[in-house]
C-alpha cells in the first residue's frame, strides 16, 4: 500500500506544478488541478477549445514537471496528464484536487477566451 503524502509534500508538488506552467498559458486553458495521490500525480487540463499548440504546452508542463520531481525526496511518483476539451460547465473536482490554475469564467460556462 502507497504511504500518503504529507502535506507539506503536497504543497511541494504545487508549487513544481506552479513553476512548470510559468509562461506555457493560454487563453484557451480554463483549469488545470492536481490530484496527488501517491503513486501518482494526476494533472488535469480542461481546455475550451482544442488547440496543437496548447497540447504541446500541457506535453511541456508535464515533461517539466516530471523533471522538477527529480529534487522532490520521494521517487516513487508517477505523472500522468489528463486533457478535457469542452465549453460547456466545468465538471466537479475530483475528491482531493488542487485548483492550481483557474481562469474567471461566467456563471455556466466560458465568456472570456477569444475563439481563434
Amino acid at each position: 500500500m502507497p504511504v500518503p503524502l504529507t502535506l507539506q509534500e503536497e504543497n511541494m508538488l504545487e508549487v513544481f506544478l506552479v513553476q512548470s506552467m510559468v509562461g506555457a498559458i493560454t487563453p484557451n486553458f480554463r483549469r488545470i488541478t492536481l490530484l496527488a495521490e501517491a503513486p501518482e500525480l494526476v494533472v488535469e487540463f480542461v481546455l475550451e477549445h482544442e488547440n496543437a499548440e496548447d497540447r504541446e504546452e500541457i506535453a511541456d508542463i508535464v515533461a517539466d514537471l516530471d523533471c522538477l520531481l527529480g529534487d522532490f525526496p520521494r521517487r516513487d511518483l508517477t505523472v500522468r496528464a489528463e486533457t478535457t476539451v469542452g465549453a460547456g460547465p466545468l465538471a466537479p473536482l475530483k475528491a482531493g484536487a488542487r485548483v492550481v490554475y483557474g481562469r474567471k469564467e461566467e456563471l455556466g460556462g466560458p465568456s472570456v477566451a477569444p475563439q481563434p
